[in-house]
C-alpha cells in the first residue's frame, strides 16, 4: 500500500510537469527550451512512479535509457512502448544552459516532447491501476 502512495505521488509531480510543459510550449518559443525540461520531468517521474508501484528502486538518474531498462524487468512491452521518450534525455539538462545549448528548438519538437510525456504518463498510469 505504501508503494501505491508514493507512486500516486510520482504520478501527481509527472502531471504537473505535463500541465507545465504544455502552458509554457504556449508561451512560444523563448519558452521552448523549459517546455521541453518539463516534458523530460513529466517522463521522467511517471517511470518512476511505475517502477516504485512495483518496488524496483528509483535511481538518482535523468537518463530515460536508465529507467527504460529497468521498467524492462518487469514490463518488457511497457519498455519498448517508450522507447521513443529516450530523445528526452537531453532535454534534461541540454537545452538548460548556454554551454551546452544544441540546434535550436522547433514546435515541432516541443509537440514531439510533450506527447511522449502524455504517453508516458499515460501508460504508466494504466499500468498501475
Amino acid at each position: 500500500m505504501a508503494n501505491l502512495k508514493i507512486a500516486k505521488d510520482w504520478l501527481g509531480l509527472a502531471n504537473t510537469d505535463l500541465i507545465g510543459a504544455k502552458a509554457l510550449a504556449d508561451l512560444g518559443e523563448n519558452f521552448f527550451a523549459l517546455a521541453t525540461f518539463h516534458a523530460q520531468q513529466a517522463a521522467e517521474k511517471a517511470m518512476k512512479g511505475y517502477l516504485v508501484f512495483n518496488s524496483i528502486r528509483v535511481p538518482k538518474s535523468h537518463d530515460i535509457g536508465d529507467l527504460l531498462a529497468l521498467i524492462q524487468l518487469k514490463d518488457e512491452e511497457l519498455s519498448e512502448l517508450l522507447k521513443p521518450c529516450q530523445n528526452l534525455t537531453d532535454y534534461a539538462v541540454a537545452y538548460r544552459y548556454p554551454d551546452a545549448q544544441k540546434e535550436p528548438l522547433t514546435h515541432q519538437a516541443v509537440r514531439e516532447a510533450i506527447q511522449q510525456a502524455e504517453m508516458a504518463l499515460t501508460e504508466s498510469i494504466t499500468r498501475i491501476k
